[in-house]
């Protein structure tokens, strides 16, 4: 991971103000992976499917980590899958 100084962190925000100027952004926007629609099917996919064996219901934890390990995301928060599929209900 690279240091962090004020000179990129300042770059990354003048990059992401030009690229999202007028819109609204979420958190989910943010993420890697969850704006494309073939990741967030998957997602919604994953939660409409029966649980692993030894679970009797998905938790947000348990598909964060089956999600992750898919290769949609490399890291992403079990409070923004909540997010995403809350959105689709």
């Amino acid at each position: 991971m690279e240091e962090l100084v004020p000179e990129a962190i300042l770059d990354g925000v003048l990059r992401f103000a030009a690229e999202f100027r007028g819109r609204l952004v979420t958190e989910t926007m943010l993420v890697a992976g969850l704006n494309d629609g073939e990741a967030e099917a998957h997602l919604i996919a994953l939660a409409c499917s029966s649980p692993p064996e030894g679970h009797e219901r998905w938790s947000l934890r348990l598909l964060r980590d089956r999600f992750i390990e898919a290769g949609y995301a490399e890291q992403v928060s079990h409070e923004t899958i909540r997010r995403v599929l809350k959105k689709t209900n």
